[in-house]
């Protein structure tokens, strides 16, 4: 099965991402400058470098369909506002090449995938002053955003087997 991915961002990340992926051989991948934006078919992965999330909400109205990756250096608090958006893929830029791969297979199935260091960061963020993380799973917890909350159940919730 081919995989659609369509690559957004600054020109030098955007070309060096495309370049990488389309080494791939199940990857048909379009970078943003190129791609039929006229065209209703969905991409199956976008992969945006992006960390604002007007950029992100824009992809996200135009194609609902199509899983997130982004691929950016951010802070936790905009992670966490990146996942309301349906975002379900957060790697930083200094990936390894092979894990950026993976990642986009992942995100391709409809998988939550966290590069470690973000994981590490989002739960240091959504876990300060709380001295149990587990208590998180009651409901508002003073200090912590629904946004964040709703991270953490992601995070913590037990997998499924399709």
């Amino acid at each position: 099965m081919t995989l659609s991915v369509l690559v957004v961002g600054p020109t030098l990340v955007r070309e060096g991402l495309r370049a990488l992926l389309a080494q791939e051989e199940d990857f048909a991948v379009g970078a943003e400058a190129e791609y039929d934006f006229s065209d209703p078919s969905s991409p199956d992965v976008i992969v945006c470098c992006a960390s604002a999330p007007e950029g992100v909400r824009e992809l996200r109205v135009r194609w609902p369909q199509a899983n997130v990756l982004v691929v950016a250096d951010l802070a936790p608090a905009a992670a966490s506002r990146l996942g309301n958006l349906g975002v379900i893929g957060l790697f930083p830029l200094t990936a390894e090449p092979d894990e950026l791969i993976w990642a986009v297979r992942s995100v391709a199935q409809g998988r939550l995938t966290l590069h470690p260091t973000v994981l590490r960061a989002l739960v240091a963020h959504l876990a300060t002053g709380v001295p149990y993380l587990h208590s998180l799973r009651g409901g508002d917890v003073p200090g912590f955003l629904q946004d964040e909350l709703a991270w953490v159940h992601r995070l913590t919730a037990p997998v499924t087997k399709a």
